[in-house]
């Protein structure tokens, strides 16, 4: 969008994240803090076992900052989590 003579290009700052499933478990979001930014991905898209999954995140003014974690999707007793930072400089 365009602010006075500053023009703000969000797509810009975007982020991508690659998760690897080397597991044999398949993994649905449980939880999320984003501090900055929001998801443009599915939030419901799981990740299946010995699988790459892409997860893309919108930048907001301040960029892409936050915390997202997964739980096993069969008994719930196992985690994965990632923490990511992209600051808008």
């Amino acid at each position: 969008f365009v602010s006075g003579a500053h023009v703000f290009d969000p797509p810009a700052l975007a982020m991508i994240l690659d998760i690897r499933n080397d597991s044999d478990l398949t993994f649905v979001v449980d939880g999320e803090w984003l501090k900055a930014g929001d998801w443009k991905s599915s939030r419901t898209s799981p990740i299946a076992a010995h699988s790459t999954t892409q997860v893309e995140l919108s930048a907001s003014v301040e960029g892409v900052s936050g915390l997202i974690w997964w739980v096993d999707d069969a008994e719930h007793g196992v985690y994965a989590s990632t923490a990511f930072s992209r600051p808008r400089l």
